[in-house]
C-alpha cells in the first residue's frame, strides 16, 4: 500500500484452476477456458476494485489480451523484454 496499490491475489482454488489452465491447456496451445479467465478478471474487477492484472506467467498473455478485459493488462515477459532491451541500447 505504500507505492499507492493493494496486491489482491486469486484464492486458493481459482489458483489451482488457473494452474490447470496453463498446464492442461495452454501448454499444448489447446485454450478452451479463457471464458473462466475473463470472468475472473471481470469479477475481480466488479467486486474488489482491482484496476489491473499482472500476467506472471509466461502462458497466460496467450490467453488474455488487453482488449479482453476491462482492466489494465501487464505482460511480465514483455515488461522484462522492454527493459532488458532499454538497459542493452545503454
Amino acid at each position: 500500500r505504500e507505492a499507492g496499490f493493494e496486491v489482491i491475489t486469486p484464492n486458493e482454488e481459482e489458483i489451482d484452476e488457473i494452474n490447470r489452465i496453463i498446464f492442461e491447456e495452454l501448454a499444448f496451445e489447446n485454450l478452451k477456458s479463457k471464458p473462466y479467465l475473463i470472468s475472473l478478471v471481470e469479477r475481480y474487477a466488479q467486486e474488489k476494485g482491482v484496476e489491473g492484472v499482472i500476467l506472471g506467467c509466461t502462458e497466460l498473455p496467450l490467453a488474455i489480451k488487453q482488449g479482453d478485459v476491462p482492466v489494465e493488462v501487464f505482460d511480465t515477459a514483455e515488461i522484462h523484454m522492454r527493459k532488458l532491451i532499454e538497459l542493452a541500447a545503454e
